[in-house]
């Protein structure tokens, strides 16, 4: 099995050149690393989580959340980060995660170090969906733009 892991120090580069975009353009630059992981070997559906994403929780916050995905294997296993700004993580705040069903979960540490974070893809948006531990209940939802 191969790993193929993206610099987080590419993504500011990645970030700079798209915030200009239009809503639902892909940018060149997230377009050619997801084309280069699905080359090597990554599904595509898995491809499609390398990078960053952002917007607003449904309630409980007025900031914006960032995901952050930089690093994703053949066997859709990642390294990702749910953060209130927009600076990359350190690696220390990655957590490993995977993509099962086209649906990307990993614990991000909202609200308790285990809850269970969770995005599906809708297009170029992902859907957010925050599992808090104990009771299951679903908590906080957002879509989040891939920028």
């Amino acid at each position: 099995m191969k790993k193929y892991l993206i610099g987080i120090a590419l993504i500011p580069t990645l970030i700079a050149g798209c915030s200009t975009l239009p809503k639902g353009q892909t940018t060149a630059a997230a377009e050619k690393f997801v084309n280069e992981l699905v080359v090597s070997g990554v599904p595509q559906e898995c491809a499609l989580f390398f990078g960053a994403f952002r917007g607003r929780l449904a309630r409980g916050s007025t900031s914006l959340k960032w995901l952050w995905v930089t690093d994703v294997t053949q066997d859709c296993k990642v390294r990702a980060a749910l953060q209130s700004d927009e600076n990359p993580p350190r690696e220390e705040e990655l957590r490993n995660g995977a993509i099962h069903n086209g649906v990307l979960s990993f614990h991000c540490g909202m609200i308790s170090p285990n809850t269970d974070c969770r995005f599906e893809r809708s297009g170029e948006d992902i859907h957010f969906n925050a599992i808090f531990p104990g009771d299951g209940a679903s908590g906080n939802r957002a879509i989040l733009e891939r920028i």
